[in-house]
């Protein structure tokens, strides 16, 4: 049933199905398998879920005729595909899944290997997921497994720019990106995070505007059934961007729906550290590190631009009273001003706040 993943068509798959009645579908594992496979690359996991529930309770003697194994080893191996916020149940589902392919050798392994280095990467363990990686990268084309081969580049191309091998990071998203366009799935949901790669390349060589074109195009696609950990990379790798290009308001938007998706996520791995360490610093902000606001000092700062009072601020962020109180105490400190009119109009001219 892993085969829905390869097609790039799942749209084309939902109108087979759908021209059976659902009583037939929920009848046979086998389709749905395949219907679990479909909605969840269309994004639809609650349904997915169900699906897969069902394919569990009707059961199938045997192997599936598709090679992917048993009933719950083809559930195992889609619960590993796709992280639905969970980072560590994804990584368990991907170390069974890969052990199971990788006895079996079958034409799953590929995806398998893909979905465990993928998972360890959202963990954090970036060199313990290059050789599964690799090897993923190098067993893909035997099956033309070609989304497999795809994604596989995608991610070596981010550990690449991670470790700072920019030339290298430019030939895996390069293949990725081309095998998108040559083998016609360039309008999956997941090959924005191709894209999302690509600009954040173009940042790292100061190519911002290319870069926030890369990114933005990436953001949009995911955006149309894409993971929710794969959107909330794009938007604190485009909200870097944006803040550098000036849109101070917009970046500050960006990272604060990339946190409110993080915390969304029943495990988001290290994602949740990762935007802690995220950074918005102003193109004409002050070098001085004790002169930088705080995130948090940030958000207290735009609502105070929005006209809201101290006690409102602490109603809307659900804070205390005092610790807005000295939230402002510390901005005035750091913009070097005297009252709430020029704290303001200080945040404007440094692009804190928008300009009325």
């Amino acid at each position: 049933m892993a085969r829905v993943r390869q097609c790039g068509a799942p749209a084309t798959l939902t109108g087979w199905l759908e021209a059976f009645p659902r009583d037939v579908v929920r009848a046979d594992a086998r389709l749905c398998l395949v219907e679990a496979w479909t909605l969840v690359i269309l994004g639809s996991v609650e349904e997915a879920r169900q699906a897969l529930a069902a394919a569990r309770e009707v059961g199938y003697d045997g192997e599936l005729p598709d090679g992917s194994g048993t009933v719950e080893e083809s559930v195992t191996l889609v619960r590993a595909t796709f992280p639905w916020g969970d980072v560590r149940a994804m990584l368990a589902a991907a170390r069974a899944a890969c052990e199971t392919e990788t006895r079996r050798k079958s034409e799953w392994q590929p995806l398998a290997e893909l979905n465990l280095g993928w998972a360890l990467v959202l963990t954090g363990k970036t060199d313990e997921a290059v050789s599964p990686l690799e090897h993923a990268a190098a067993l893909a084309p035997r099956y033309k497994q070609w989304v497999v081969a795809g994604d596989v580049r995608s991610v070596l191309a981010k550990i690449s720019l991670d470790a700072g091998d920019l030339a290298q990071a430019e030939r895996w998203i390069g293949e990725a990106l081309e095998l998108a366009r040559s083998h016609g799935f360039a309008d999956l949901p997941a090959v924005g995070f191709y894209h999302v790669v690509l600009g954040a390349l173009r940042a790292r060589r100061g190519e911002l505007e290319l870069a926030d074109h890369a990114l933005g195009l990436g953001l949009e696609q995911l955006r149309s059934h894409g993971d929710a950990l794969l959107i909330a990379e794009a938007l604190l790798e485009r909200a870097l961007v944006r803040s550098t290009l000036g849109a101070r308001t917009e970046a500050r938007a960006m990272l604060a729906e990339a946190r409110a998706t993080i915390e969304s996520c029943p495990d988001p791995g290290i994602l949740s550290q990762r935007v802690e360490e995220v950074k918005l610093t102003p193109a004409h902000a002050s070098a001085n590190p004790d002169s930088e606001l705080t995130e948090r000092e940030l958000e207290v700062l735009q609502l105070l631009g929005e006209g809201l009072t101290k006690p409102e601020v602490a109603a809307k962020l659900f804070l205390s009273y005092s610790t807005v109180h000295s939230h402002t105490k510390s901005i005035y400190r750091k913009l070097d001003s005297s009252s709430r009119d020029k704290v303001l109009e200080r945040a404007r001219e440094l692009g804190l706040i928008a300009t009325r």
